[in-house]
């Protein structure tokens, strides 16, 4: 870019210099040359896959005609006629005429590109909706799940409870069995020595009697 507007400026303060003649001839080349210039540059831009190069290089074109049929003009290469004096001003409203369409199409793609931002921003609410919903549910369950462990729980220490009274019960219980068994012997052995006692006296009397 410097490269195009430093010689443009030299050349400007240039032709203050010379004369009005020569300085116009010389300016017309310029613009030329640097028409020339700005187009070549907008086929590079075309070429490298832009979608408003399209519009500016169809625009352009027009203006770039204009602007070289009255340089030819100016140097005496064409005469005078309808397209030369007033191919500029035609290459002008091509210009706007296109960089209108060009502004309606960025226009347009936006428009899509935004609603394609809204249907994006809606499925992403969607989701985040039923992600919630399956949070909640989640909560639910684990509050369910809490209220019926704290009645396991319950049941549990219930049952332990009850264990500990079996428990304690057995151990009393075992703790009698000794005695219990002890008097139950003392009662066997009574009833043995009754026996044998009532089996001697019966012998002694059949021996009297005999």
């Amino acid at each position: 870019m410097a490269a195009v507007i430093l010689p443009s400026l030299i050349i400007a303060v240039v032709c203050l210099l010379l004369p009005y003649d020569l300085a116009i001839r010389i300016a017309t080349g310029l613009v030329g040359v640097l028409s020339v210039l700005i187009f070549a540059g907008n086929l590079i831009t075309l070429f490298r896959g832009s979608r408003p190069a399209r519009f500016i290089v169809a625009g352009f074109t027009g203006l770039v005609v204009g602007i070289v049929l009255y340089v030819l003009k100016s140097f005496g290469v064409l005469p005078g006629m309808f397209l030369t004096e007033w191919g500029v001003q035609i290459g002008s409203s091509l210009v706007v005429i296109f960089l209108s369409l060009a502004l309606a199409d960025r226009i347009n793609i936006m428009g899509k590109d935004l609603a394609m931002l809204l249907e994006e921003q809606r499925e992403h609410e969607k989701e985040t909706k039923e992600r919630a919903e399956y949070l909640e549910g989640i909560v639910n369950t684990a509050a369910g799940l809490s209220e019926k462990f704290v009645r396991v729980n319950a049941k549990l220490q219930a049952i332990t409870a009850r264990f500990s009274e079996l428990s304690m019960e057995q151990a009393a219980t075992s703790e009698e069995m000794p005695s219990t068994f002890e008097d139950l012997l003392a009662s066997v052995e009574t009833i043995y020595q009754a026996t044998i006692s009532q089996k001697i006296g019966g012998g002694e009397i059949e021996t009297d009697g005999g």
